[in-house]
């Protein structure tokens, strides 16, 4: 039984650190999409952005560009 219209679910998220390396949190939304009856999920991630050293600037827009590579 499908139980949502939606064709497609995007993840957007940021972290200070680093996510998991098992990537649970990418892993939980496509076990929802799979429980609601949503085929397609999309997961995009800027991480490490609070982590000293790093920049924050370069690391957003990696990710911007990911994001528009994959099209939405």
């Amino acid at each position: 039984m499908k139980v949502c219209r939606a064709k497609k679910l995007i993840i957007i998220t940021t972290a200070g650190g680093y996510l998991l390396e098992d990537n649970s949190l990418e892993r939980y939304w496509k076990e929802m999409c799979g429980l609601f009856g949503i085929p397609e999920m999309r997961f995009y991630k800027a991480e490490g952005l609070d982590i000293w050293g790093n920049d924050p600037e370069r690391i957003m827009q990696k990710a911007i560009e990911e994001i528009f590579r994959g099209e939405l």
